[in-house]
């Protein structure tokens, strides 16, 4: 630190002033956000957990119509070929628009939100 304080000398800067500067950013980024700020900001976390909650109740039922529509065509229960065909596909490609985001979504979310989601997932009163 004595090389710094030889530079600032040589800069005819005042360590006085240098250290009253450092002490008035310290007390500015320590400060604690406004009450407001954290309550939208905890808002807006349950809100995009809530969405990554909904995507993966809506990927977890397109995993099971793709099921059900495989199940009926390997065990012959498919009245009209035709009319079943594109609904396997039409499934899976809804499917992967759903995952996309989905996995987007938990990205973006930070590990206790993260910790949330896998409590909302085990909570049995949602599971409805």
């Amino acid at each position: 630190m004595g090389a710094v304080m030889e530079k600032f000398t040589l800069l005819d800067i005042n360590e006085n002033i240098i250290r009253q500067e450092w002490d008035a950013q310290v007390v500015h980024q320590t400060r604690p956000l406004p009450h407001e700020l954290f309550w939208r900001s905890k808002t807006k976390v349950m809100e995009e957990i809530a969405k990554a909650f909904a995507l993966e109740k809506t990927a977890e039922a397109l995993h099971d119509a793709i099921e059900n529509l495989e199940r009926q065509l390997t065990s012959n229960c498919v009245v009209n070929i035709a009319d079943f065909n594109p609904q396997v596909p039409d499934a899976r490609t809804h499917l992967s628009k759903v995952e996309d985001p989905l996995a987007k979504q938990q990205l973006a979310l930070g590990v206790s939100s993260l910790q949330n989601l896998n409590k909302l997932k085990k909570n049995h009163y949602l599971q409805v």
